[in-house]
Parts: C-alpha cells; structure tokens; sequence
C-alpha cells in the first residue's frame, strides 16, 4: 500500500507544470527574487515594476536606474513610460523633477511629448511657445497645436498647422511645403506630393531618397 502511495504521488508531481517566469503571469516583477506562488506573483517587501522602464518601487524609496529619486513620494509613485514617473505632487523624467509641472493634470503623449494642463514638454523638457490644450501627437516625432508644429520638440519654421498632414517615413507637409524630420524640403511642390516606398518620394517634378532630391 505504502509503495502504490508512493508510486501515485511521484506521477502526480511530475503530471503538474512547474510555475516559470514565463508562464507566472506577472513575469515583469522585479529580479529580486522569483515567484513563490503564482497568486499574485508576490515579492517580500518589493512590488511589482515592469521590465520596460527603469523605475523601482520599494517600501519606502524609489529608484531610477539604482539610484534613489529625490522627494519622491512612494505611496503615489506612478510610471507613465518613456522615463515619465509622477507622485500626487510631482513629476519625474529619468528620475529627476521637471520643475513647473502640475502632476494632477499630467499626461503622457508618446514618442518623448507629454503635457499637462499648461504646458508641453519633450523628454522631459519644457517647450516654449506652445498651446497645451490644442497640443496634440501627430506621428513619427511630428506634434502640433492649433498654431504651430514640432519636431522633436523643435518648432518647424514656416509650417501651417491648420493644413500640415503626416505622410509617413519622416514625410510631412502643409499647403505649400514639404518636409522631411522636420526640415523643408526646398522646391517639392506639396500639392502632388506622394510617398512611394523605402524612403522615396516624388511630385510632379522630382524624386526624392530620404527628403534629398535625386
């Protein structure tokens, strides 16, 4: 009886999937240590933090990139993304404050832009001159407000917000002009100009690699 005991718990053990990282369904925690359980994927005094950012919570500091975040405020300590944090009071990029913001009203945009109520930053630096309330992401760098156009973070002079349209592949343009990362592209004509493939372009007139004339 003992050994048919014995024998039935051995295939039991063997029948049962062990927990990996891969399978725990919160495999990003922290290095610390691994998944004692798979409920919940818990850590002794650590929290979860994702893989894709640099950021750690512990119980009572937070870190960037091992080093300690001044005046960060651990019970309200969020990760946006893109090196973006926030606490109730403050906002953080790549661990240091961004001074003037408003961390109530502060929101990731993407591609380096975020915004808050007031203002308008680029991988955590404040862009002057610019509208936060029309502020939007336009694509492949390429940001807006109801006046004026960015690329990162840079204004593009000359460009019409009103008509200026994402073309793709570093591609922009506006009525009248043509861009290429945010630079004109002198005498594409933007009324025919078309996006081909691979980095080339055209209008009526030429071809273009990469915004340069060929």
């Amino acid at each position: 009886m003992k050994i048919l005991t014995a024998t039935l718990t051995l295939i039991f053990a063997l029948a049962m999937p062990a927990i990996s990282r891969a399978q725990c369904h919160e495999s990003d925690c922290c290095d610390i240590q691994h998944c004692q359980s798979h409920n919940g994927c818990s850590h002794a005094n650590k929290r979860h933090h994702s893989r894709n950012n640099d950021y750690m919570v512990s119980d009572f500091k937070v870190y960037y990139r091992g080093k300690a975040v001044e005046g960060a405020t651990v019970s309200s300590f969020t990760v946006l993304g893109e090196d973006y944090a926030k606490d109730a009071f403050r906002v953080f990029y790549k661990g240091q404050k961004i001074e003037g913001t408003t961390a109530s009203s502060f929101t990731l945009l993407g591609e380096g832009y975020a915004k808050d109520s007031f203002r308008v930053f680029y991988k955590g630096q404040k862009i002057e001159g610019t509208t936060a309330s029309s502020f939007t992401l336009l694509g492949d760098r390429y940001a807006k407000d109801s006046f004026r156009v960015f690329y990162k973070g840079q204004k593009i002079e000359g460009a019409t917000a009103s008509s200026f349209t994402l073309l793709g592949e570093g591609y922009a343009k506006d009525s009248f002009r043509v861009f290429y990362k945010g630079q004109k592209i002198e005498g594409a004509t933007a009324s025919n100009f078309v996006i081909l493939d691979n980095g080339y372009a055209k209008d009526a007139f030429n071809t273009y690699y990469k915004g340069r004339k060929i």
